[in-house]
């Protein structure tokens, strides 16, 4: 599963591991209440990849969560106000990921 953020206030290449309390965390909750976070696959200047690998037609939640960052999905609606957010993601077998979209819309601090 493919998840792109793009960053064009470019806080992420600002203060991610340079800011304290600038952090964001990503990853897999599965049905056993594991988390499973989704590496970094690539960073540009316009922001990065992560990419996790799911089982096809499981029911997984992406959690999203950043003390810090301000994060909003495609439509532009905020995501993670208030702790993390839980976006639903499932892939039908035979079927390609579509990719998972976030905007770094601002900082909370």
């Amino acid at each position: 599963m493919p998840i792109r953020i793009d960053d064009p206030p470019q806080l992420l290449a600002q203060h991610l591991g340079k800011t304290p309390g600038a952090d964001l965390l990503l990853g897999v909750n599965d049905n056993a209440l594991m988390f499973h976070p989704a590496p970094l696959s690539s960073k540009d200047s316009s922001g990065r990849s992560h990419q996790i690998v799911i089982p096809f037609d499981a029911s997984v939640n992406l959690a999203v969560t950043s003390g810090f960052f301000r994060l909003a999905d495609a439509s532009g609606q905020e995501v993670a106000r208030a702790g993390a957010a839980m976006i639903p993601m499932r892939v039908a077998s035979g079927q390609q990921a579509a990719i998972v979209k976030l905007v770094v819309i601002g900082s909370k601090k």
